[in-house]
C-alpha cells in the first residue's frame, strides 16, 4: 500500500477526526479509503453539479443589480487585501471605487 500526504486546514482536520470517531473508523486513512471507494462506485456524488433554478423574480433582481453596477448607479469598490477591504467597510478609510468591465 502506498502513502499519499494531503494538506488540510485545522478545521478540516477537526472535521475528519469527528467523522472518524462518529462513524467508528479505525483511523483517518480508513475514512479516506472509504470515501475513495464511494466515489469510485458512484462518481456522481462529486461530479454532478447541483443546478439551482432561480425564480423569474430573483432573475429580475439580479439583472437590476448588474445593470445598476454597469451604469455606475451602484458603485463597485476594490481593495488590495482583506485589511484594506475591512478598513473601507468600517469607514476607517475612504472606499476606492473601481470601474467595472462589461464582461464578467
Amino acid at each position: 500500500m502506498k502513502t499519499i500526504n494531503i494538506s488540510v486546514t485545522d478545521g478540516q482536520r477537526e472535521f475528519v477526526d469527528k467523522l472518524v470517531a462518529k462513524l467508528d473508523f479505525a483511523n483517518r486513512s480508513e475514512l479516506f479509503r472509504s470515501l475513495i471507494r464511494l466515489v469510485k462506485t458512484n462518481p456522481g456524488v462529486i461530479s454532478e453539479p447541483k443546478v439551482i433554478q432561480l425564480s423569474p423574480r430573483a432573475i429580475k433582481r439580479y439583472d437590476r443589480i448588474i445593470d445598476d453596477i454597469e451604469s455606475g448607479k451602484t458603485p463597485v469598490y476594490s481593495s488590495k487585501n482583506t485589511k484594506d477591504l475591512l478598513d473601507q467597510l468600517y469607514g476607517r478609510k475612504d472606499p476606492v471605487q473601481s470601474k467595472v468591465s462589461k464582461r464578467f
